[in-house]
């Protein structure tokens, strides 16, 4: 399993998370953008190795 798999399925988890939490839909957007800011991070991390 790579490290981006690995990734990936915490992110699931933690967007299951906040799904049964029923946050407020603001709350989600700025989730998701730091989500997306991460995973661009570690695609970055990824591509230099």
């Amino acid at each position: 399993m790579t490290r981006k798999m690995m990734f990936e399925a915490e992110v699931g988890i933690g967007l299951l998370h906040l799904y049964m939490k029923n946050l407020q839909p603001s709350m989600l957007l700025v989730l998701r953008l730091s989500i997306f800011f991460a995973s661009m991070l570690n695609y970055e991390e990824v591509k230099r190795t």
